[in-house]
């Protein structure tokens, strides 16, 4: 029967490295039948109504599910297999040098054992009186090749132990759950526990361009692996492709769909809350799968938890002409996405009827935390009068704007950045900090204020800074020119006033009498470069400017 050192010493890891080439072939044919799969069958039939709808629709969306669950597994499988062969390998490495290094001194290795013997010229010159001047030192030594040896060993038998171990934690009965995705969860934690690796090699993301250049020289295998077992890390790693961060955040909110109990014990209600949300998110999603070229949703970032974060993209910003960023404002949350996807539709279709050959992607950036708690005795947000939560996602936008351009390349896109509401608050912090957005244009429509008193202070030409107020539009004329900066309309700001002929505060993408409103027309035009009609700007000294006190019940000052 063969030692284990014996067997160290003749491993041969080809069975190994054959096995994960197998599974890596594996895995990119479900990946492929998975994408297709949601691309032209569920994504086409998600309006799909009837008794046969109802029939039909939940045998799709397993089958569906399993071919993802199944593309996870054969990843964790990949993954194993080629961790366990690195490991083994690097042991007989370390063994081979340990008995040459070992041989090399004089010492005798059994071929059976691994036992490490004395010289033999030591061991005949026993009667030799140098001989116990030397043996101390030549015994110290002879232990330490040992140590050596019985270390490689140890080393391939844990190195086994565990990839034996790992690969149990992938269930071949998994794919008949009703919770398959949320396990892959799991099972991808328990692969990394066991095996004993994490995301080590995962940028810490505050590099756009190192996070680039990382995914850049990973193999399409090893890519797949990061997004699989570290979804979350992934899609939200600013600077990495569009499609990668999509593939990576859509099996990150399946799982989240799917939750494996384990791993949620928050308090019931949050927890439908969030589902409520993900639902909803899931549902816009779905009903865009399959969409025509240029007009597909990717997902760019998720985070169910407080009132939810998501960045979704209409069209691929990485290789669009024209690029948009919209920041919706006050009580913005996950449940609410669908009605910011439905802006930006609205948004891209202007863009195109302004330049009907340019590609055009925009962005629904919901990826900070807008106001929502109310003001004691009065039904407003204290969060509208305080700069803080601007200036937080404010630095959160910009490092996303400066991953938009690193994901391009050499390829520059139009870049507009649009906030809305105190959206256009944390637009202006982040244009006012660092370098700025690194926007063509900066667009601010219902705005209470900017952060600063002049466009010029946006890192930006002012000329390229465009303000949309409706003239019944309550958050400007009772909060502009408060806590939140000067009022964008006035003169002395400094921006372009592009016209608008729609009502309120939230109806700047509307249309009238089912024609598109100017207001969306001309933030068409801004987005594709094209300039829009503009009217003078306000002069402060013909109006009251607002209210003098908007919050009575509220120390002023507040920033």
């Amino acid at each position: 029967m063969s030692t284990a050192y014996q067997l160290l010493l003749k491993l041969d890891v080809s069975d190994l490295e054959a096995a994960a080439s197998a599974w890596g072939s594996l895995a990119r044919k479900l990946e492929t039948a998975h994408k297709d799969h949601r691309r032209h069958v569920t994504g086409p039939l998600s309006a799909w109504e009837g008794d046969s709808a109802k029939a039909g629709k939940p045998v799709l969306e397993q089958l569906q599910g399993q071919l993802e669950a199944a593309h996870v597994d054969a990843i964790l499988i990949i993954t194993v297999l080629d961790t366990t062969r690195v490991a083994m390998k690097q042991a007989q490495t370390d063994l081979r040098n340990a008995i040459k290094s070992a041989e090399r001194d004089d010492y005798i290795i059994d071929d059976t054992t691994g036992q490490v013997s004395l010289p033999k010229w030591l061991i005949d010159a026993r009667h030799d009186p140098d001989q116990a001047t030397v043996l101390p030192e030549y015994t110290k030594a002879m232990t330490g090749h040992q140590d050596k040896i019985n270390q490689a060993v140890k080393d391939a038998k844990k190195a086994s132990d565990d990839g034996e171990k790992a690969i149990g934690e992938v269930r071949a009965q998994l794919l008949d759950e009703e919770d398959a995705l949320g396990q892959t969860a799991v099972e991808a934690r328990d692969v990394t526990k066991d095996l004993g690796i994490g995301p080590y090699g995962i940028p810490d993301g505050k590099d756009v361009k190192e996070n680039a250049e990382w995914w850049k020289h990973l193999g399409h295998d090893e890519q797949q692996m990061y997004i699989a077992m570290y979804p979350k890390q992934i899609g939200g790693l600013d600077g990495l492709p569009t499609v990668a961060r999509d593939d990576a955040n859509r099996l990150l909110l399946d799982q989240y769909l799917n939750p494996a109990p384990p791993e949620h014990s928050i308090n019931p209600d949050v927890f439908n809350k969030q589902q409520d949300g993900l639902k909803a998110l899931k549902k816009k999603l779905d009903a865009a799968d399959g969409a025509p070229k240029g007009r597909e949703l990717y997902l760019l970032k998720l985070r169910p938890e407080g009132d939810g974060r998501a960045i979704v993209a209409m069209g691929n910003p990485d290789t669009a002409k024209n690029t948009a960023v919209l920041v919706p404002g006050v009580n913005s949350d996950l449940e609410g996405t669908g009605g910011e996807i439905d802006r930006i539709d609205a948004l891209q279709g202007a863009a195109m009827r302004s330049a009907p050959g340019d590609s055009t992607a925009v962005i629904s950036w919901l990826d900070y935390d807008p106001p929502n708690e109310k003001i004691p005795d009065l039904d407003l947000d204290i969060g509208v009068i305080s700069q803080d939560r601007a200036k937080e996602g404010g630095e959160t936008l910009r490092h996303f704007t400066e991953g938009t351009r690193a994901a391009q390349g050499g390829h520059h896109s139009n870049l507009t950045v649009i906030g809305h509401s105190y959206g256009s608050t944390t637009v202006g912090a982040g244009a006012a900090g660092g370098h700025g957005l690194g926007a063509d244009n900066i667009v601010a429509v219902g705005s209470p204020g900017m952060t600063v008193e002049h466009a010029k202070d946006l890192n930006i030409d002012p000329k390229h800074v465009f303000i949309g107020s409706a003239k019944d539009d309550p958050i400007i004329n009772n909060f502009a020119g408060t806590a939140l900066g000067a009022d964008t309309r006035n003169q002395t700001f400094g921006a372009q006033n592009f016209k608008v002929d729609t009502s309120g505060h939230s109806g700047y993408w509307g249309y009238i009498d089912n024609n598109p409103s100017e207001s969306l027309t001309n933030q068409g035009r801004i987005i594709t470069g094209y300039p829009p009609s503009t009217v003078p700007p306000r002069n402060p000294d013909h109006y009251s400017g607002g209210i003098a006190n908007p919050f009575p019940n509220v120390p002023q000052g507040i920033k």
